[in-house]
């Protein structure tokens, strides 16, 4: 019971006028919202203000010139000429990468959080150059699958790693539009990665295209590693 002439706090309390209470609660988010730097709207916009993305870009143009000419030519050409295999061959030898890439996803997905630097994917692409480069001097098919599940796995560690990253690092607004990109890079040059690839196989045989295909995409790996916003994605 209430003394006589005693007011409590609360009914001397004014009421609170309405939508103070979203107000304030909205405060806070706005405040963070203003520190934010905002997103970009545009690819265009962001790969000029962006220079490790420009070089980016210039990595996996250049990285993926050995590509047809490596996977579509020379391979083929070292199969049926100087390992004296037929399709069967082949075979085998692209069933050892794709059991490498096999391995190398599984492997990428159990190590989880510890790869995920642009410094550990930049490290499984340049390995792979060694593997790619050993390709050259296989006397057999069974060297031959071992060389390419190598390089298999570490492709795939490398491609796990490096998608995660992008996924996590760039702006994601725009990831459709970036993976567009890079899928664009990475076919962009198959064209004349083939052709050339052809007629030096043709010309010089198979072991010295692969290993200039290897010499491509190490000088691509040091343009990545020279970038220390590449590194430390």
């Amino acid at each position: 019971m209430r003394e006589a002439g005693r007011i409590d706090a609360l009914d001397a309390a004014p009421p609170a006028a309405p939508g103070a209470n979203a107000t304030a609660a909205k405060a806070a988010p706005a405040e963070i919202a203003a520190e934010t730097p905002p997103a970009f709207d545009s690819l265009w916009r962001y790969t000029l203000a962006t220079p490790f993305f420009q070089i980016l870009l210039l990595v996996i143009l250049v990285g993926n010139l050995f590509n047809g000419a490596v996977m579509e030519v020379a391979i083929p050409a070292l199969a049926q000429g100087p390992l004296h295999t037929n399709a069967q061959g082949y075979g085998f030898i692209l069933t050892g990468w794709g059991a490498g890439a096999l391995a190398g996803a599984l492997l990428a997905s159990a190590l989880g959080n510890r790869i995920n630097r642009g410094l550990y994917s930049l490290l499984f692409f340049t390995l792979q150059v060694f593997a790619v480069s050993a390709l050259a001097y296989a006397t057999s098919a069974l060297m031959a699958v071992g060389c390419m599940a190598t390089f298999g796995l570490l492709n795939s560690l490398g491609n796990v790693s490096f998608l995660t990253l992008i996924q996590r690092k760039l702006p994601r607004n725009l990831l459709g539009r970036i993976m567009g990109v890079f899928t664009f890079c990475n076919f962009a040059t198959l064209p004349l990665s083939v052709a050339v690839g052809g007629f030096a196989t043709a010309r010089f045989g198979a072991s010295p295209v692969i290993l200039g295909g290897a010499a491509i995409m190490l000088g691509a790996m040091m343009i990545a590693f020279a970038s220390r916003e590449i590194r430390t994605m």
